[in-house]
């Protein structure tokens, strides 16, 4: 039979033991990544619409040095890869279809995406100085 002594310094241990690894596992999910990227912005957009034949500035936030990639719905849009400068990546879209489309980024070198952004298009007319989007 374990002495009183043996029993209270094992209990002990196990103690230390089991909050070391519970302010471990704390930090593991609430510590955000160092490399996360940000939702995409677009601009402009006029109350939330958006039209074909229109363009588009497609704006998120990165990890500066990096460069970012941008799809839509899954497709890589034309530009290849944008440099983060001064914590941002940017690149000119023109929707090609009428319907939703999920646009998303991904950072490179990690591979992080981005959140996605549903969007829907309407049929556009660019009218030179502004768009309109039905």
């Amino acid at each position: 039979m374990p002495s009183i002594r043996s029993t209270l310094r094992t209990r002990r241990i196990a103690g230390t033991a089991a909050a070391a690894l519970g302010a471990i596992a704390a930090s593991t999910f609430i510590a955000a990544p160092a490399h996360a990227i940000g939702q995409i912005d677009i601009s402009p957009g006029f109350a939330g619409r958006y039209g074909t034949e229109c363009a588009y500035t497609l704006t998120v936030p990165a990890k500066s040095g990096g460069y970012v990639y941008f799809f839509d719905n899954g497709t890589l849009i034309k530009g290849g890869a944008q440099a983060v400068v001064d914590g941002v990546a940017k690149l000119a879209w023109t929707p090609a279809t009428v319907g939703g489309h999920q646009l998303r980024a991904r950072e490179v070198p990690s591979g992080v995406l981005s959140v996605p952004k549903d969007v829907t298009v309407g049929q556009g007319l660019d009218l030179g100085s502004s768009c309109l989007a039905f």
